[in-house]
């Protein structure tokens, strides 16, 4: 049995086939020519004293990248006007490019996050980043580095093909393998030089004190 299906822009029956026909406007004609500059105030965005001017323009089709930037306020006005459609014959085109000075300064919303982590900053600048809320919900402490070792009962023969796991700060686990040669660690000397040959990188060997 057939059913009915009403939407916002339909009214038909099911199964069927609909197409959602939606029409955008779209901006007024691309001037060749011409620029236009904007100097007024804005929600959002960074002062002219801290933006490279020759690059802070917008085409006619960027109003959206424009709101994006400057949030709201007569910028965002100005520049949607400029970008909306006349049904004026006598107006054919509009700006090639606008360009936009923002003379109001701003601030970037920011908030500590426990003293031992860092800042959350906000990546646009004005007031409405103070809407931005946080709540840690747990905490879990840094687990200190550790280590662990023994002694090495001989040298020698005794170590040919030894191996062990060294991780870097927090990196891949390396394995360390000495080689079958017993001359390359006869002693701690020779042993320390094979080693240095076999750490990876930002680690290397030296002699110590032998514990008591």
């Amino acid at each position: 049995m057939a059913q009915r299906l009403v939407t916002p822009f339909v009214n038909t029956t099911i199964p069927s086939a609909v197409v959602d026909i939606s029409v955008k406007s779209q901006p007024v004609g691309l001037g060749a020519s011409g620029n236009i500059v904007i100097i007024g105030e804005a929600d959002g965005g960074d002062n002219f004293r801290n933006v490279d001017l020759k690059n802070s323009f917008f085409t006619p089709d960027q109003s959206d990248k424009a709101q994006q930037m400057f949030i709201s306020g007569p910028i965002v006005d100005a520049v949607r006007a400029l970008s909306a459609p006349s049904n004026d014959t006598d107006i054919t085109g509009t700006a090639n490019r606008i360009y936009v000075v923002k003379t109001n300064t701003s601030a970037k919303a920011s908030a500590v996050v426990d003293s031992d982590y860092g800042t959350f900053k906000d990546q646009n600048w004005g007031v409405n980043g103070n809407k931005y809320k946080f709540q840690i919900t747990s905490t879990q402490a840094e687990v200190a580095p550790s280590q662990a070792g023994g002694t090495i009962p001989a040298f020698g023969a005794a170590l040919n093909g030894a191996s062990f796991t060294l991780r870097l700060n927090g990196g891949a686990a390396t394995v360390v393998t000495l080689s079958a040669t017993a001359a390359n660690h006869q002693d701690v000397h020779s042993l320390v030089t094979e080693l240095n040959t076999l750490l990876p990188s930002g680690v290397t060997a030296s002699a110590g004190t032998a514990p008591s």
